[in-house]
């Protein structure tokens, strides 16, 4: 069996997923590899990697498409792409040589039309690492259930613009309904369960493979042990990313810092006005898994107050190194810190998560963690489950 992976970027968090499931099935002997259209400069491509090479028209494309619609499309800055451009189909040729092509993200890679191609000629896979797939362009629909039905009031984009979401979500639900021998993949039931209620997908059978960790995130002795401090993570690309709830974390220690000696570790990108605290406050983006393990070992929790999100790596590589995570009750994060039996807090309430940080204990066996992370997360797990999904599909 020879799998393609095709990806928008294999940077972010949907990059990165695509990467790892990829890696696993390599590990597991699987003939795979992935085609991204982008990746980070300071990203080296390992063999079974490559990246698209794009025009200058088609980057100056692609680059005014993403402007507009965070400039003027959407009205706040919640995430929308009603609209995309294709990238893809002077490279179309090369699904030849593969059983199976399994789609991730396609913002401005590949488009709908071309999918629907792969679809008539391979099997076909598409994994939700967010819901856009399914809705009129909106990565998260928070409140908003439009995408059920119809999204000409799409709370996300400025007045002037309300027809183009209508018009995408039209647009999918023609397309989908053209694809044959595709099969859905979520990262988390919350999601499938979404998808399951979209115009979209509606009758679409959704498999549910919870996104791998590679082992480098494991167990490391502690160097920085300071029983007088609780050591906080947080973690993000960009933390300024409105949907990781960064603010929700500092409102929550202003509200306890009298009583409770925290010392927040900040990692990821961005300016942060953490000033109207009076902790300590450490910011320290890591460049690869190794420094990201460390990274995770060095805090005594890690909190992740999303306001919504489906399957962040954040929660499943810290419990892979028996860090415990407190998280909010959105999306793939309350499903699997209920598994593992840690505390959740409804999104956006900072009293609520006050309340669990000072109540928070550090666990006597943190590699209990570890060990249930790695029964449920590995790259074994993975591989095994999607070879199990992709031969269920060849067999149609």
């Amino acid at each position: 069996m020879k799998v393609l992976h095709l990806a928008t970027s294999l940077s972010g968090g949907a990059g990165i997923a695509a990467r790892r499931i990829c890696e696993a099935q390599i590990n597991k002997g699987m003939d795979s590899r992935i085609l991204g259209g982008q990746v980070s400069a300071n990203y080296i491509l390992k063999p079974h990697e490559s990246v698209q090479s794009g025009d200058i028209k088609e980057k100056i494309g692609s680059s005014i498409t993403t402007v507009f619609q965070r400039y003027a499309l959407q009205n706040s800055s919640k995430l929308i792409t009603s609209l995309s451009i294709n990238r893809f189909e002077k490279d179309a040729k090369q699904i030849e040589d593969y059983d199976l092509v399994h789609v991730h993200a396609n913002y401005n890679f590949i488009s709908l039309e071309n999918i629907i191609a792969i679809s008539n000629r391979k099997a076909t896979v598409v994994t939700l690492h967010d819901q856009r797939y399914f809705t009129g362009g909106c990565h998260y629909s928070f409140e908003c259930q439009g995408f059920i039905k119809s999204c000409i009031n799409c709370p996300q984009v400025r007045k002037s613009f309300k027809q183009i979401p209508n018009i995408t979500l039209k647009k999918s639900v023609e397309s989908f309904n053209k694809m044959k021998r595709i099969e859905l993949i979520a990262p988390s039931h919350w999601m499938a369960n979404l998808a399951a209620k979209s115009q979209v997908l509606k009758d679409r059978n959704i498999w549910t493979v919870m996104n791998p960790v590679p082992n480098v995130f494991n167990p490391r002795q502690n160097q920085n042990l300071n029983a007088n401090v609780l050591k906080i993570g947080f973690v993000s690309e960009n933390l300024n990313n409105p949907y990781k709830g960064l603010d929700v974390l500092l409102s929550a220690i202003r509200l306890i810092e009298s009583k409770v000696k925290i010392e927040l570790r900040l990692f990821g990108n961005g300016k942060v006005m953490a000033n109207s605290i009076k902790s300590v406050v450490v910011q320290k983006p890591f460049k690869n898994e190794m420094e990201a393990s460390e990274a995770y070992n060095s805090c005594d929790v890690i909190i992740v107050p999303s306001i919504q999100d489906n399957f962040p790596s954040v929660v499943t590589e810290a419990l892979s190194c028996g860090i415990p995570v407190i998280g909010s009750n959105t999306g793939g994060i309350s499903e699997v810190l209920k598994m593992f039996g840690l505390p959740i807090f409804e999104p956006g309430d900072s009293i609520a998560l006050a309340n669990l940080i000072t109540n928070f204990e550090s666990p006597e066996n943190q590699n209990h963690y570890s060990k249930l992370a790695n029964q449920h997360f590995s790259y074994k797990t993975s591989a095994d489950k999607h070879e199990s999904i992709y031969q269920e599909i060849l067999r149609q």
